[in-house]
């Protein structure tokens, strides 16, 4: 409870802020590459997982595991598509960004898109079909989400489970792509700055005693299939 009490008044008092430099990522070639094996699925598997890729490819993705909502091909990583409002301040530190906007709305409508479930749709449609347009779509969607997010800058940089649970994925998608033991530059750049803003905010996640503790310290854990990222 101390540990949180101090974290609280850091927030307040703008100290925590300088702990979480803004910064470009400097990556910018693709996420992932091309492979030659195709995954031999079911074919009642496949025809469920390519609709699915075809509907984010148009511009929709699954909010909450349930409701399919229109966010646009690459998505606004702002856009509450509940009410159609875009969230405000996007360039503004997280530490200085609300949980909750009366105007806006919750703040976890924005993340879902951001927490990229998308990913890992799309890494298996094309690893089972070949389909190039399936790793076009990822490669263009994860470094527009990289240009329009800076590190620390903006509202999907507020939650450490939020990252923990995008590092997750990516990590899951470098395994359906054979790619988690040599990975692109650009991808270990992104996990790397992701798992610097979890590392630096650990303990308060530990001090809150729920699950982000849990995600947040399991990811360090999971990203031992990059071997030496850290």
């Amino acid at each position: 409870m101390t540990y949180v009490a101090w974290y609280r008044f850091s927030l307040k008092s703008s100290l925590r802020k300088h702990f979480f430099s803004i910064r470009s990522f400097t990556e910018a070639g693709p996420f992932f590459h091309s492979v030659d094996a195709v995954i031999d699925f079911p074919d009642v598997w496949n025809g469920s997982l390519i609709q699915d890729a075809e509907r984010i490819v148009q511009g929709y993705l699954r909010f909450f595991a349930r409701h399919w909502q229109a966010v646009g091909a690459p998505p606004n990583w702002y856009l509450n598509s509940f009410n159609g409002k875009v969230w405000a301040n996007q360039n503004r530190h997280w530490t200085e960004l609300p949980d909750f906007h009366l105007d806006l709305g919750d703040i976890k409508h924005v993340w879902e898109a951001s927490r990229f479930e998308w990913v890992v749709t799309l890494a298996r449609a094309y690893a089972a079909s070949g389909d190039g347009i399936y790793l076009d779509t990822l490669n263009q969607w994860l470094g527009d989400w990289a240009k329009h997010n800076p590190v620390n800058s903006g509202p999907n940089w507020k939650c450490g489970q939020e990252a923990a649970i995008r590092v997750f994925n990516l990590l899951l998608a470098a395994f359906i792509l054979k790619q988690w033991l040599k990975p692109s530059p650009t991808l270990y750049e992104f996990v790397y700055r992701h798992l610097e803003r979890i590392n630096a905010n650990i303990r308060y996640a530990i001090a809150q005693d729920n699950n982000h503790g849990i995600s947040e310290a399991a990811v360090f854990w999971r990203q031992t299939f990059f071997r030496s990222i850290l």
